[in-house]
């Protein structure tokens, strides 16, 4: 019942956002004089397109766990669809409420009833339509340009206390891997290899493998499998890989141990590597509607005289119960997507993330201890990612 409410309200949403902005065009078109057939198949489409949405949804969440190459393209032409006018609508709502101000100043004789004359008109005419296209021109250069093109970021973090044997160790940090986003291994595999090119000591995965069934590990499974690393390969869970039944989320833990991943579920590890002691440890999901960390059975018999490296899914579990609260000298997280859609410019980034996460993308150091954030690899939600490119992060320990 509740997937059910969910589905009915983004129909709705969707709905309203797509009317509104097929009504602008419907009115274009008519100012211009051009056929009506031009607004009356955006209609028709926009109709075809809800029906359709609902269906890929449903499908999502109740058909063959995963994508086909068919249901692929669907998402991304349902992306191409909706994903631009919701960029455009906020524009659009300023022109209108813009329209009104002037029209209540004009009734009340506030303002003088001016004109442009036709050449202007036709050049601000122009100008609007160019800038309603470029939502559309900004997703479909994001599907083919950034979604499936991975971005290395190398980052150094110096820990005090780190042992002399430890200094250069190399950590590869992936996140929300989303496996029933992707319709072929394709994109995972060019992810492996990537990886194995960095020459890793160790390999860390924080979450989200899936969508909404362990089936959907179909797309990652042959490339996981791949993965070495002389420390070892561990991992986390994720919210999404709580979205289904505790048979398959049973499912799911022995598949990836399968893989060659070490889950730490609330539980830690004490490795040696080089001669000195690396301590790991990794909690379940806490977030939004979940609470299955324990952070104290996580972090039980760890040395708090030596660094010791936190996996956990949300950075919000780090504010709530880890810094400035337990003796963790870099945690490892994702979970934001880094927003999937901001501007990155001269190493600047800004993000629809920052609205909701104080801690959403990059390094962070707070209160003597640090935090990583990873952008994460797949998606949810739309098809695409702006701006944002899916992340692989080398992250190098120094001593401090």
């Amino acid at each position: 019942m509740r997937w059910l409410l969910f589905f009915g309200i983004v129909g709705l949403v969707q709905a309203g956002i797509d009317a509104y902005a097929l009504w602008h065009w419907m009115q274009l078109v008519r100012r211009r004089g051009w056929t009506p057939w031009l607004y009356r198949l955006a209609w028709g489409v926009g109709a075809f397109m809800l029906v359709l949405i609902l269906l890929f949804w449903a499908y999502r969440r109740w058909g063959e766990p995963g994508l086909t190459p068919l249901t692929g393209a669907f998402y991304a032409l349902l992306t191409l669809w909706y994903l631009p006018k919701l960029l455009l609508f906020p524009v659009l709502l300023l022109k209108d409420v813009a329209a009104l101000v002037r029209r209540w100043q004009r009734n009340k004789g506030l303002e003088q009833t001016q004109q442009p004359e036709p050449v202007r008109r036709q050049l601000l005419s122009a100008m609007g339509l160019g800038v309603a296209m470029l939502p559309f021109l900004a997703v479909a250069n994001g599907m083919a340009l950034t979604t499936y093109r991975p971005r290395l970021f190398s980052v150094e973090v110096r820990l005090p206390g780190l042992p002399v044997g430890l200094d250069g160790v190399r950590i590869v940090h992936l996140s929300d891997l989303h496996a029933g986003s992707f319709s072929s291994d394709h994109f995972f595999w060019n992810v492996s290899e990537q990886v194995q090119s960095l020459q890793p000591d160790c390999i860390v995965l924080t979450g989200d493998y899936v969508n909404f069934h362990p089936g959907e590990l179909r797309t990652v499974e042959g490339p996981l499998r791949q993965l070495r690393a002389p420390i070892g390969i561990y991992g986390c869970f994720g919210n999404h890989d709580h979205y289904m039944t505790p048979a398959q989320h049973r499912s799911l833990r022995h598949r990836l141990e399968r893989m060659g991943i070490d889950l730490l579920v609330n539980e830690n590890r004490t490795l040696v590597f080089r001669g000195a002691r690396l301590q790991i440890a990794g909690t379940d999901n806490t977030g939004t509607g979940q609470r299955f960390a324990d952070l104290e059975r996580a972090l039980a018999g760890l040395s708090t005289s030596e660094p010791i490296l936190l996996l956990f899914h949300d950075p919000r579990f780090w504010e709530w119960e880890v810094v400035g609260r337990a003796p963790v000298s870099l945690g490892l997280c994702g979970h934001t997507h880094g927003g999937q859609v901001g501007i990155r410019i001269a190493g600047m980034e800004w993000s629809v993330a920052q609205l909701v996460y104080r801690y959403w993308a990059g390094l962070y150091h707070t209160d003597g201890c640090w935090l990583y954030v990873n952008r994460g690899l797949g998606f949810v939600g739309p098809a695409v990612r702006m701006g944002i490119p899916p992340e692989i992060t080398l992250l190098t320990l120094r001593r401090a």
